[in-house]
């Protein structure tokens, strides 16, 4: 009996694709919502967050359209997301959690100043 218990758990986990295991999640940012919102892909201008389940890693990427205001918020927020995971509106799942996040360089304008990632009840310690 144990032994048709596995082979009926082995057809079930092989009839998943294998694209279906490994599948992206990609998050736009909406300034109106003030939060990251499901997307199908990454295409435009704005703040984006993708995971990889595979890696374990979200990835914080964002266009040079992106206001300083914007990205830095939009990373504080990623930077939750990785640790407490991301809930999707539909079905409730909370996907990602105790991801690393990592910044992909984008341009010229590069990533959130080393500064402003400082959380700010750091700014005002004496040293």
């Amino acid at each position: 009996m144990e032994e048709e218990k596995s082979t009926e758990n082995n057809q079930n986990n092989e009839s998943i694709p294998a694209e279906e295991k490994s599948k992206t999640i990609a998050l736009r940012w909406s300034n109106d919502e003030g939060d990251f919102i499901p997307i199908d892909s990454v295409e435009g201008d704005g703040i984006f967050i993708e995971l990889d389940e595979k890696k374990k890693t979200w990835t914080y990427s964002f266009t040079p359209g992106a206001s300083l205001i914007s990205r830095r918020t939009a990373f504080r927020k990623a930077n939750g997301i990785s640790k407490t995971g991301f809930v999707m509106p539909i079905t409730s799942l909370r996907i990602g959690v105790a991801c690393k996040l990592v910044e992909k360089e984008e341009g010229a304008e590069g990533a959130v100043p080393e500064k402003l990632r400082a959380q700010q009840r750091t700014w005002y310690e004496k040293k």
